[in-house]
């Protein structure tokens, strides 16, 4: 579970096992709270000081707009019963990279809620039988970095449709 800072550094949001997400002030009193879960909240972070994203045990991503002090639903993202591994966000093009198992990902864009539907990605990892640990995409290229439970990277360049493996650690990469 988690606690960031907003960009403007005036809010914290906050993470927990209980299945909330909690929404606060710099003199700690709680400005909102939503259980919208129905899993512990693994991750939760500002996209943007108005947007909010959480991802949770129970399989699902949430999408979250900050409104006078409030978190408000949004949106959100599954996996169709895959486990969620992890999540990149980039805040800078507010897009969440997230990886489930055994071995898929998932980019969403955040700021317009909504997945990128791209075909190619989705048979990328598809081949792989290791757990894909993490994640990210960079847009502006057209490419995504993965790494594997076995010390794998996995680099894809989409435009070339170039899939590329490197042994780069001996145990995990997180």
């Amino acid at each position: 579970n988690c606690a960031y800072f907003s960009p403007r550094g005036d809010r914290i949001v906050t993470s927990s096992d209980d299945f909330t997400i909690k929404l606060w002030d710099l003199s700690g009193n709680i400005l909102s709270s939503k259980k919208h879960h129905v899993g512990e909240v693994f991750y939760s972070d500002f996209v943007t000081d108005l947007n909010i994203i959480s991802v949770s045990k129970d399989k699902s991503v949430g999408l979250f707009k900050v409104t006078n002090n409030e978190l408000r639903f949004t949106g959100q993202a599954s996996a169709d019963g895959a486990k969620l591994n992890s999540c990149y966000l980039d805040k800078q093009r507010g897009i969440a990279t997230i990886t489930f198992a055994p071995g898929s990902v998932v980019i969403l864009d955040v700021l317009n809620n909504r997945r990128i539907n791209d075909p190619i990605t989705r048979k990328i990892f598809t081949g792989f039988k290791e757990k894909i640990t993490c994640a990210n995409y960079i847009s502006r290229d057209k490419k995504i970095i993965a790494a594997n439970e076995n010390g794998d990277l996995i680099l894809y360049d989409r435009i070339n449709g170039v899939n590329t493996v490197i042994k780069a650690h001996q145990a995990e990469i997180r």
